[in-house]
């Protein structure tokens, strides 16, 4: 009951369902009662719990923003995406008339290869490629729904955001990054966002580390130095999108 309640009071809002573990996710709606993940896969999102998560958001008049899986598993050989499941869950998800209204291609691109699998070879021109197969897809099926990317992780840690690991005195480069992907692309999303991560908790081992004081002003305004950098590719390369 809290939950709903707060939700409630937070309309109209999304309900946001992503993060790490969705580039590792099967999309299984065949009912089965145990699936087991295929190959290249380590977890699964059954009919059941997407009927759930969906008649949830409806029942609260949510708005569902979703993360397709871009990692190892739905690939061929060449490791390039391969569309079927994807295809599956939007085309059950059409038909059962869910409010999903926004898509993500991915979580998280520039630490794919750091964290999802990619081999070293995935850069900025392999993603712009996948990208470009998925948005045909989302147009086929549910064109209606918004396509929002990149979606990279940023943080204080570099200058610009798109490095947070850091390995002596070299930011690592983990995966496509924005700075190379909007210019690829042109206009294909409908919105450009970002995830920025202030700090990670103490089971991470990169920084930063959350201070004591939340409520400072030096604390809450490291998010402007990430927000700018974001603000002036969305200008440069998808003017007028909302970020």
């Amino acid at each position: 009951m809290r939950l709903t309640r707060a939700l409630t009071a937070g309309r109209p809002a999304f309900l946001r369902i992503g993060g790490t573990q969705a580039d590792h996710t099967y999309y299984d709606l065949s009912g089965a009662a145990t699936p087991t993940p295929p190959p290249n896969y380590e977890h699964v999102l059954t009919r059941g719990q997407w009927d759930a998560a969906n008649r949830f958001a409806q029942s609260l008049g949510l708005c569902v923003f979703f993360g397709i899986n871009a990692g190892s598993g739905p690939r061929d050989a060449g490791y390039r995406w391969v569309p079927d499941n994807a295809r599956a869950l939007l085309e059950y998800t059409k038909a059962q008339g869910y409010p999903l209204r926004a898509l993500e291609f991915g979580n998280e691109p520039n630490v794919l290869v750091g964290t999802r699998g990619a081999p070293a070879s995935y850069k900025a021109p392999s993603y712009a490629r996948d990208i470009e197969f998925f948005d045909r897809l989302r147009s086929e099926i549910v064109p209606d729904v918004m396509f929002v990317g990149p979606g990279s992780l940023l943080t204080p840690g570099d200058p610009e955001g798109e490095r947070p690991i850091l390995l002596g005195d070299q930011h690592l480069v983990l995966g496509p990054e924005a700075r190379d992907v909007l210019p690829l692309i042109g206009d294909v999303y409908d919105a450009i966002n970002y995830h920025f991560y202030p700090g990670f908790s103490d089971r991470c081992p990169y920084t930063p580390k959350v201070p004591q004081d939340v409520l400072a002003d030096a604390w809450l305004d490291i998010h402007l130095v990430s927000y700018r950098y974001m603000a002036a590719l969305r200008d440069r390369f998808s003017p007028g999108k909302p970020l």
